[in-house]
């Protein structure tokens, strides 16, 4: 797997959110410290060193409960690469699967697996420009498994076999992952690659490598790379988890202090990524880029992170962060807005250089446009920093933040950590501890002020190190922007008159005054799973779970039945876009912009919409905040806002990405998957262009308001941190006193029928040698918890079969596929879903194989092992997920939907004990049917 950088060239989508970390404990209290000292390590985990120069951290740890969260981490990566080694430090990482001193080749996963760990999720690895970690999952219960887990990671380090038929076998599936990877959008990140990091080593050393190295690369340099970089004094150990802490550092120490140390080691470099003067500019189009994109960056020197100082520094990148984005996602919300999203950042890029950069998507054909509305924002910040209502919400967020992670630092998981740990070693991250890092934002949060803060802005912005870029699709005939173009734009950004950023003032409170309440009228325990079951006075049903899995977490979803199904097609689009167009528009008396404003510093959040068959609402808090949550529930049923302004917004959002949509040949892929899968139905129409004069704000908003007109029929839960009496009173004041017009209704069956019989259906687009096989067997399914267990369980197994034939045999996918799918409502159905990308020259190949796979479960009982290895998963998932707000959530939820006893949560997870290779053969059986459609993707032909 490849790790991607943290650059703006692979944000796309993504709005700001402040990473904290969850770093773990030292003292408090007392003075800040001097700003040069050292960040303290949190004494709750043992740092170590062998003689040999391995580091490891180990720390107790039992969340979740029974596993050990175990990590390989080396100093070395891509940037470490020879010229015939390019794309060998990922490709090593493959080759630690393929045959060890302990583990021949695939029985190290079937191994684990047989732990009840999946290959992916529990057993996985990344390499990025200057690390590769190796991770894996093992329980605790048993002496041997984690005994055997640090075999695993000795043999990682030092036993690799690196046979040549190995090698040349794995080809095949390295160059599967590096042709996923290729696309429209990645040829032109890979040209900006080469001016934002030029003149540096990163320019040209992507961990994903070269075609031709990997096709021929010998295997001599391979060994070579292993044997220089795979050493003792460039490795960590980190073991966290549900164990004796002494016993494992005793563990470590046996186990890999007969690693030898390497005389005369090759020295490990570090590589600069110099600061040029003044500006760089890097244009790059594609035929198949999606992303019509404009980027402002500025580097600056490499950053130390672990200092008292440097942490500070980072608290203030964070505000500024923060600050910048939400100017950017309120421009985002004009009626005619300059990009699609914009997001700001400042923190660390590669090489532990700190970067800033505007990151935008806009309008195809916009460019210059979006351009000098980034530089536009950053120049305003430059000459007149932010202001102090913008810096106070901006703390308040912060502080709400790290109190919320303070309040769960007994229930991190254990994963969190070992993240922390191996990044002290491959990045130099420090882990003072949550209670010491808590105690760091009270100091130096408050104390922060508006000028430190602007004059840091305005040290960001610095005219030395900048790049601006520009990408996108490349049409026939279109004038793309200049060098020219863009040092105009800059000019004109200079020399204009920016204006300082006002902002109006917001209300105080949601509510001016708290609505009617309601009571509850009646009461059911359901004491099996520890659920009680609210009757309110309106109709309305409340399920709750009190749980103590967190400290301060508490989620909320509600459904009711009826969604867009009750729609006439003709107000389809109207009804669907429904959601969005009210989401954007705010509630009561708050647009969307000063909603945001007013819930910085607040845990809370809830929204309501339509799905294609139910009113559903979602929402989620602390336990401070929840009163909130309850607010903004409320309002969102009985006070939306019809705002022009939000529908313009989102047509224009939609426009941008309509506008690129069909230059990439995935989603033309996917389109017509989804499409011709659904039947051709009139809802399922792929988005297009002339669809946007289907949207109306009048339609939508009475559909919005006349589905959530009744909250007679909706069945809420609540699951978390919170205590049911307590809650008693917001949920009457809230929920009990929502309308209830006591409407008796239901979904409509709409006519989405997949179509049967055997399709092909060939889609030709595209000039990159990529394919892509999307298989989908379809038939009526028996509604029942034992058969919805059976089927997925024979999923499972096809699961293992595809990446056995397809990936290791055959070496011809990188990631193989299979998703089953079953529904009641409404009509009972079922799907399974194989995909898997591929060289078009061989789809008929891997297609055939595929046929024999399912003929083979068909015709043969599977092994036994396979049967276990089943079990032992659906036994362990089971083990953690019942400890998980989130899967409580969901599947009461889903069992309340589909009218079935909820203490039947509960039997499902002993279901795992009736599976036998007799019970897979007959799923196979049932599911294979005549009923199979299947989509390929190939290049356009010539």
């Amino acid at each position: 797997m490849i790790l991607k950088p943290r650059t703006p060239l692979l944000l796309w989508g993504l709005f700001f959110s402040f990473v904290l970390g969850g770093i773990a404990a030292a003292q408090t209290g007392g003075e800040p410290a001097s700003p040069e000292a050292l960040l303290p390590t949190d004494p709750a985990v043992r740092v170590g060193k062998l003689p040999n120069g391995i580091t490891y951290y180990v720390r107790q740890n039992n969340r979740p409960e029974d596993r050990a969260e175990l990590r390989l981490a080396i100093q070395a990566g891509s940037i470490l690469e020879d010229e015939d080694q390019l794309g060998f430090a990922h490709f090593v990482e493959h080759m630690a699967f393929n045959g060890t001193e302990h583990f021949a080749r695939n029985e190290l996963i079937e191994f684990l697996e047989s732990l009840g760990m999946r290959f992916g999720a529990d057993l996985n690895a990344f390499t990025g420009y200057d690390q590769t970690v190796y991770m894996l999952q093992v329980p605790t219960d048993d002496e041997e498994s984690l005994s055997k887990g640090f075999l695993i990671l000795k043999d990682w380090a030092s036993t690799i076999k690196f046979e040549g038929k190995e090698i040349d076998d794995e080809r095949g599936v390295v160059i599967e992952e590096w042709r996923a990877r290729r696309s429209g959008d990645s040829k032109v990140n890979d040209e900006h690659f080469k001016v934002i990091y030029g003149g540096s080593r990163y320019a040209d050393r992507q961990p994903i490598g070269k075609k031709e190295v990997l096709e021929s690369g010998s295997h001599h340099a391979m060994r070579k790379f292993y044997k220089d970089w795979y050493r003792p004094d460039l490795m960590a150990i980190v073991a966290v988890g549900d164990f004796d802490p002494e016993a494992v550092e005793e563990m470590i120490q046996n186990e890999f202090s007969s690693l030898p140390a390497v005389a005369n080691p090759r020295p490990r470099p570090q590589f600069d990524i110099p600061v040029h003067e003044g500006t760089d500019y890097s244009i790059a189009f594609d035929p198949e880029a999606s992303n019509p994109a404009v980027q402002f960056i500025v580097k600056h020197e490499r950053a130390r992170r672990d200092r008292h100082m440097d942490y500070r520094r980072s608290l203030v990148e964070q505000i500024v962060s923060g600050m910048l984005s939400q100017r950017l996602d309120e421009l985002r919300r004009q009626a005619d807005p300059p990009f699609v999203f914009a997001i700001g950042h400042a923190g660390l890029g590669l090489g532990l250089h700190r970067q800033f950069y505007v990151t935008s998507r806009v309008k195809d054909g916009e460019y210059l446009r979006g351009l000098e509305a980034v530089l536009t924002e950053a120049e305003r910040v430059r000459r007149y920093g932010f202001t102090s209502s913008e810096l106070v919400r901006m703390k308040s967020s912060m502080l709400a933040g790290i109190e919320q992670y303070y309040a769960e630092k007994d229930k991190t998981e254990s994963g969190s950590y070992a993240r922390e740990y191996y990044s002290n070693h491959t990045s130099e991250e420090s882990f003072p501890g949550i209670e010491y890092e808590y105690q760091m934002y009270q100091w130096y949060v408050p104390s922060l002020t508006l000028e430190e803060v602007n004059h840091f802005a305005e040290e960001l912005l610095k005219e030395n190190g900048r790049v601006l870029t520009i990408s996108g699709p490349e049409r026939e005939g279109m004038k793309k922007p200049t060098v020219a173009d863009i040092e105009s734009i800059v000019k004109k950004v200079m020399e204009s008159d920016v204006k300082p950023y006002a902002e109006e003032e917001i209300a105080t409170s949601l509510m001016e005054k708290k609505p009617r309440s309601g009571s509850l009228v009646s009461e059911k325990n359901i004491s099996e799973i520890g659920v009680t079951e609210w009757k309110l006075s309106n109709g309305a049903r409340v399920v709750l779970k009190p749980t103590d899995f967190k400290d301060d977490e508490i989620f909320m979803t509600a459904y009711s039945p009826g969604g867009t199904s009750v729609v006439s097609n003709a107000d389809y689009i109207p009804a669907s876009t429904s959601s969005a167009l009210m989401s954007e528009g705010g509630v009561g008396s708050f647009d969307r912009t000063s909603l945001n404003k007013f819930l910085t510093g607040k845990v809370a959040s809830a929204s309501v919409g339509l799905s294609d068959l139910y009113e559903i609402a979602n929402g989620r808090s602390s336990n401070k905040d929840i009163e909130t949550m309850f607010q903004l529930l409320y309002l969102s049923f009985v006070a939306p806002r019809k705002h022009e302004t939000a529908l313009l917004s989102y047509r224009s959002m939609l426009q941008g990405l309509l506008e690129t949509k069909g230059t990439r040949p995935e989603q033309v892929f996917n389109d017509t998957v989804s499409y011709v899968s659904a039947g051709y139905n009139y809802r399922a129409r792929p988005w297009t262009l002339e669809m946007l004069d289907e949207l109306n704000l009048d339609k939508s908003y009475s559909i919005f308001r006349d589905r959530f007109a009744d909250a007679g029929d909706f069945t809420f839960f609540f699951v978390g941190s919170f205590d049911p009496q307590k809650i008693k009173p917001l949920v009457e004041t809230y929920i009990a006193s929502l309308p209830s017009i006591k409407r008796d209704e239901t979904w409509r069956d709409v006519g989405v029928r997949t179509p049967k019989g055997e399709i092909t259906k060939i889609v030709r687009k595209g000039v990159d040698q990529k394919g892509k096989v999307h298989i989908i067997y379809t038939g009526d399914f028996d509604w029942s918890m034992v058969n919805r267990h059976k089927f997925q369980s024979m999923v499972e197994i096809l699961r293992m079969k595809l990446r056995e034939t397809l990936r290791e045999e055959k070496g011809g996918v990188y990631s193989p596929g299979a998703v089953g799918r079953y529904k009641q409502f409404p009509i009972k159905t079922y799907e399974l879903h194989i995909v898997f990308g591929c060289d078009p020259d061989r789809v008929d190949e891997l297609i055939s194989d595929v046929e024999s796979i399912v003929k083979s479960l068909q015709e043969e009982k599977v092994d036994q092992t396979y049967i276990e290895k089943v079990q032992e998963i659906q036994r362990r998932e089971r083990e953690t997920s019942l400890k998980e707000n989130n899967f409580w959530l969901n599947s009461l939820q889903f069992y309340y939907q589909q009218g079935e006893d909820p203490t039947n949560i509960l039997k499902y997870g002993n279901l795992y004990k009736t599976l036998t290779p007799e019970l897979i053969q007959e799923q196979a059986q049932e599911y294979f049917g005549s009923n199979r459609i299947t989509f390929i993707l190939v290049p356009e032909e010539g």
